[in-house]
């Protein structure tokens, strides 16, 4: 039976019945789990995540004491000031615990609110200051399941003997966490930043995606893995695994497509699908095929969906090496002469375009009964033909000019975002110079200045060029489904996978940083 504290938090505890029982540990909990009590958890779900209601006792006595173990085998009650032990009582009698905790010396400490000091670290992981601490079991259970994701830890390691008497070294207040309670608390996390992800993405323009199939050779099952990518508002480029979910077979285009477009509608991105990414499998080609044609039905492809399919230049790449050094350069200056200045320059005036017509239409306001002056701001004057379309609004003059004229003082479109920008001159590194330009921030420098071409740009500098993003993601999935875990549900593989690329993204890591990177190398002295 485990334990609980008096906030009705759960320890870890393990009791000899549970020590016993074995794998009905993982029932038990499970039955627990499911009469939580749940009226404020709409309210704010990440402080109930790591907590479960407590068992109920007959006696307060139970929140200073402990069941244990001895090691002859027989059954202990363990004060957790002093950790003084006493036999069990068959009669199930408290009297005595708690005539020993009136003269605990622990326990009275612990009364009169005896803090215990912490040392707080910098960045430099070096010691800080030093504070007042409490000992916090739902953080301790919290950041244990970010370490397990992160690491992509088995379940099992949080039951690992050494590693529990590292952390009862460290601390008397540890308490054991179970391989059942760290699972749990795994799906917990999931769910709590996948409900992050998707309010963060209600505040995103566009989003652009790479998929890609793997099959699990230990499995014997195909994933399909969607990663999003986007531009965030402090102009830093994200990248968040959505989904990692088995897609049975075949895998046709039609299944494919499905599989996408549901993706699309849980995380509420199906208008802000911007890119596809994928590689060149003929099952993509339909795919996206179904999804274009989706799309455009409802107006929601910029550019007339002429961007909306990229092929990963990394497979293009590959077939085109495999063809012949020759080949390739025949190919290469043959598209030099057709990936023509002239036609690149209309297509960016066309996409500017769009982005002028939705910018005026979420900025027009309406004056009294829909008259007055107004203005008109149009498209840049360079793009030329027929995508010089203006778009009237109404000035603040209207609200007091409205009721007297009607006349319309229309203004001749001025320079645009794109002009000013193409007639800046171009920012040179000097070579070898230590400096290097980041695009990121140079937009993020100038977003007063560009206010329209600032939106187009944020879309399409996220746009990934090869499906390597969700490639990657495969490696880490076999690890993940390994010959000993090669039992995991496609359910809790996905919880696994996405959470650790999302636990990485809210402690600012990057992937296998920590091994891929280390800061001295170790070697044997002879």
């Amino acid at each position: 039976m485990e334990d609980i504290d008096q906030d009705g938090i759960d320890v870890g505890g393990i009791s000899n019945d549970e020590r016993n029982n074995g794998n009905d540990e993982g029932n038990n909990e499970s039955r627990g789990n499911e009469t939580n009590d749940t009226q404020n958890e709409d309210a704010d779900p990440h402080k109930h995540a790591f907590q479960r209601k407590p068992r109920k006792r007959t006696s307060t006595i139970w929140n200073d004491f402990e069941e244990v173990v001895d090691a002859d085998g027989s059954e202990k009650v363990k004060c957790n000031y002093c950790l003084a032990k006493f036999n069990m009582p068959s009669t199930g009698a408290t009297t005595q615990f708690h005539r020993h905790l009136k003269h605990c010396t622990q326990h009275q400490l612990t009364s009169k609110k005896q803090t215990v000091l912490s040392v707080e670290t910098v960045a430099s992981e070096c010691a800080g200051s030093i504070a007042n601490f409490k000992y916090d079991r739902a953080k301790v259970r919290e950041l244990a399941t970010h370490m397990t994701l992160y690491h992509e830890y088995p379940f099992m390691q949080m039951e690992d003997v050494i590693f529990n008497k590292f952390m009862r070294a460290n601390t008397p207040y540890w308490q054991k966490i179970t391989r059942t309670t760290i699972k749990t608390d795994c799906i917990s996390t999931y769910e709590i930043e996948k409900k992050k992800l998707k309010t963060l993405f209600k505040s995103v323009n566009k989003v652009n995606i790479t998929t890609d199939m793997w099959k699990s050779s230990n499995q014997k099952i195909g994933y399909m893995v969607v990663t999003g990518h986007f531009i965030d508002s402090d102009w830093n480029l994200q990248k968040r695994v959505l989904n990692f979910f088995h897609v049975p077979p075949p895998h046709s285009g039609v299944i494919v497509a499905d599989a996408l477009q549901k993706c699309f509608i849980e995380w509420g991105i199906e208008d802000k699908v911007s890119t596809i990414t994928v590689d060149n499998a003929r099952y993509n080609d339909i795919a996206l095929r179904i999804l274009k044609d989706n799309f455009t039905l409802k107006k929601k492809l910029s550019f007339g969906g002429r961007i909306f399919h990229v092929r990963c230049c990394a497979h293009i790449i590959n077939l085109l090496v495999q063809d012949g050094i020759k080949e390739v350069k025949d190919i290469y200056l043959e598209a030099e002469a057709n990936r023509n200045i002239v036609t690149v320059k209309q297509a960016l005036y066309e996409i500017y375009n769009e982005y002028v017509v939705t910018h005026a239409a979420t900025h027009t306001v309406q004056g009294e009964g829909g008259q007055g002056t107004t203005r008109e701001i149009g498209s840049s004057s360079a793009s030329g033909g027929d995508h010089d379309i203006g778009q009237t609004i109404v000035t603040g003059s209207s609200l007091i000019l409205g009721h007297v004229s009607r006349t319309v003082d229309t203004i001749q479109p001025s320079k645009s975002d794109l002009d000013v920008y193409l007639d800046e001159s171009a920012f040179i590194c000097a070579e070898g110079s230590a400096n290097k330009f980041n695009i990121m921030e140079w937009w993020k420098a100038n977003t007063l200045k560009f206010r329209i071409l600032l939106k187009m740009a944020r879309d399409i500098l996220s746009i990934p060029i090869t499906s390597v993003a969700s490639e990657s993601t495969f490696s880490a999935g076999g690890r993940v489904t390994d010959p000993f875990r090669a039992s995991l549900l496609p359910e809790t593989v996905q919880v696994l996978l996405c959470g650790a690329d999302w636990v990485r993204a809210l402690h600012g890591l990057k992937k296998g940083s920590e091994r891929e990177k280390p800061s001295h190398v170790e070697f044997d002295l002879p």
